[in-house]
């Protein structure tokens, strides 16, 4: 039935005071209403959203339920229900009432993106792709359902997918700073940092209190090398939003990429836990470490990130040994008969086993901090790992039945590809035809280290002739023995060049224009590994030179290395 005159206009002007925030004077006009009349369903309904935008939501729910069952074909009111459901965390409730709209109106734009965004709040994230899908094709200028369709994509790290939509979003709204910034972030995450500089600069004309794109822009400025402007971006954002936990964090690396290791650890330590993205934290009844002497108490180092870091921050172990700890150190399993070589005998567990008493605990990324590091890093055994005497001489007589043994051969390990899932694995993983100019450099024999799918290149490496002994290779002990009894590798930013330096072995690593926070940024070497030698990209994903450039220092090399002229060094050589 439709309602008289007086209370279209009541309830227009309660509409208005809703849109404008002015809760108090909507309540009072629907309270008038249905003063009169305690069953109008339209005031049931606006008044139950007018609490629910108040964040009074369990108030309104009853509200909207008695206007649905007044009228249950009232398709805003089944929309309003879900908007509240999903408010108090219901989501199944809110998918229900959502698609109770669309059933009753299958074109509604609007009931497709409150849909869209239970379902991703459900995790259910194809099925609210679609539903987004559906919003724009009900109303192909929905300027909201592009953007939230592109932060899904992003959010699956989907980034090629998430362009379109972002760029339309902003087509349709030409000042939506916010699709803007995270234009920017998807342009960085597919390696387009110009594009993503230009965009993230343009959210801060539109909005100069954008905090968001302020972070976005000091990442991609990193990546580009414009380290000063970065700088300034990142202290931007944290001016405008001190508790964005992802700038601090992305600030943190760009004060390690600088060798700040004092204040990069502090902000590493402070802001990685929190971070949406993060992994959540262990929690124990005992205390975290605080660096103070252990006096013979026992200290658990846990697992933290991957196969790299650990072996990178194992260097530490023999300093907690030092402040007096009894250590239990747990590790991945590929990793546990490669630590029992540690200096200071630690006890070993690996992750999963039952963790034994203890009296203090540390993750392994947090030793740094908790040893009190400084800009220069303290004296650390080198090597600090070592490779089983039985499974060295194991590949010692492996080795030297090998074809080409006999011509005093320069042995050079490969590894050309990291792990696919990491997140810059695009920028430091390289092609393997991309090594063939290395097959020209005589003297040399190469052995591949890589394993995963990308060992599938080998069969198209051509001229690159390379032996392949990893199916050997179970854990990592097997690949230490193997590396020990090679004279160098070669390899990109994986776990293999922190085991090759961990060895005290020669390695050069090949770092994209844009490396890891470790390898700091200009030096040729690094105070991490003394037998390290690193090869930069000298313009962003020009491989093709730094391979060059590896060809001409392993020419140089075959002439006088050790094994040729046993009395030169592995640095006058330019090995190191």
């Amino acid at each position: 039935m439709e309602e008289p005159l007086e209370t279209q206009a009541a309830l227009q002007a309660g509409v208005q005071h809703l849109q404008a925030g002015r809760f108090g004077e909507a309540e009072r006009i629907y309270r008038n209403i249905l003063a009169g009349d305690p069953g109008d369903a339209v005031a049931l309904h606006l008044l139950g959203a007018t609490f629910h935008q108040a964040g009074r939501a369990a108030e309104g729910e009853p509200l909207v339920r008695q206007a649905i069952a007044a009228r249950p074909d009232y398709v805003e009111a089944h929309n309003t229900l879900g908007n509240i459901v999903k408010s108090l965390n219901r989501l199944d409730e809110a998918v229900g009432a959502y698609t109770n709209a669309l059933r009753l109106r299958p074109g509604y734009a609007v009931g497709h993106y409150n849909l869209a965004n239970a379902l991703r709040a459900q995790g259910n994230l194809e099925a609210a792709a679609c539903a987004y899908q559906t919003a724009i094709r009900c109303k192909p200028d929905y300027a909201d359902a592009y953007y939230n369709l592109g932060n899904l994509r992003v959010f699956q790290e989907k980034y090629d997918l998430a362009v379109a939509p972002l760029i339309e979003a902003i087509r349709q709204r030409p000042q939506f700073a916010g699709a803007y910034s995270t234009l920017g972030s998807t342009f960085y995450q597919i390696g387009k940092l110009d594009e993503a500089v230009a965009s993230c600069r343009e959210a801060i004309r539109l909005q100069p209190d954008l905090a968001v794109a302020f972070g976005n822009l000091g990442v991609a400025l990193e990546d580009q090398g414009r380290l000063t402007e970065a700088t300034d971006a990142f202290a931007r954002a944290i001016q405008l939003d001190p508790d964005d936990a992802v700038t601090r964090w992305n600030q943190s690396l760009h004060f390690l990429l600088q060798g700040d290791f004092k204040r990069g650890f502090a902000a590493h330590e402070e802001s990685r836990w929190k971070r949406k993205s993060a992994d959540t934290p262990r929690t124990f009844s005992r205390p975290r470490w605080d660096g103070a002497a252990l006096d013979g108490r026992i200290i658990f180092l846990h697992v933290e990130e991957g196969l790299g870091d650990m072996i990178h921050f194992a260097r530490f172990v023999s300093a907690v040994k030092d402040r007096g700890g009894n250590i239990v150190l747990e590790c991945w399993p590929q990793l546990l008969r490669l630590f029992r070589t540690l200096p200071g005998s630690p006890r070993l567990i690996s992750h999963g086993e039952r963790v034994p008493e203890f009296d203090v605990e540390c993750p392994m990324m947090s030793l740094p901090f908790a040893l009190g590091i400084g800009n220069e890093l303290p004296p650390a055994p080198m090597p600090y790992l070592a490779a089983e005497a039985s499974l060295r001489k194991a590949w010692q007589e492996r080795l030297s039945i090998h074809p080409h043994a006999q011509g005093g051969r320069l042995k050079v390990g490969l590894v050309w590809a990291g792990r696919p899932a990491f997140k810059n694995d695009r920028t430091r993983s390289i092609p393997l035809a991309t090594f063939i100019p290395l097959a020209d450099v005589a003297g040399v024999e190469f052995y591949s280290l890589q394993k995963g799918e990308a060992a599938r290149q080998i069969a198209g490496a051509g001229s690159l002739r390379l032996t392949d002994y990893t199916s050997e290779l179970q854990d990592f002990a097997d690949t230490a023995a193997l590396i020990s009894e090679l004279d160098l590798i070669i390899s990109v930013d994986t776990a293999v060049c922190h085991l090759t330096g961990a060895l005290g072995k020669p390695v050069w690593i090949l770092l994209p224009f844009a490396p890891d926070w470790r390898w700091g940024i200009h030096r040729p070497d690094t105070p991490w590994y003394p037998t390290a030698r690193l090869f930069r990209q000298e313009a962003i994903g020009d491989w093709d030179k730094v391979i060059r450039n590896v060809a001409d220092a392993l020419g140089r090399y075959t002439v006088c290395r050790p094994s040729a002229t046993a009395s030169r060094s592995a640095t006058s050589c330019g090995l190191v």
